[in-house]
């Protein structure tokens, strides 16, 4: 099973708006990279600039790091199925 993230950009702001963590928005932001739903990733970076003027670099790093660990958690599941 694959849960999308839809609407990126409106799930960031409105987090951002409510007062999350770096983290939390780099576990959404996470989301959205391996989501398929298009988003404004320049409208993204802005509202995180905006609240974080240095944390932009930070959440990505976050971010994929949390993409890498999901990729290799499914290949592990993966191999030991077969």
């Amino acid at each position: 099973m694959r849960i999308e993230l839809a609407c990126c950009e409106m799930v960031i702001e409105n987090e951002i708006a409510q007062g999350a963590t770096q983290k939390d928005v780099a576990l959404t932001y996470a989301m959205a990279l391996a989501s398929t739903w298009p988003t404004d990733w320049v409208r993204v970076n802005k509202a995180i600039l905006a609240k974080w003027p240095k944390g932009l670099k930070r959440i990505k790093e976050m971010a994929w790091k949390l993409v890498e660990q999901k990729r290799k958690e499914t290949l592990k599941d993966m191999a030991e199925s077969n």
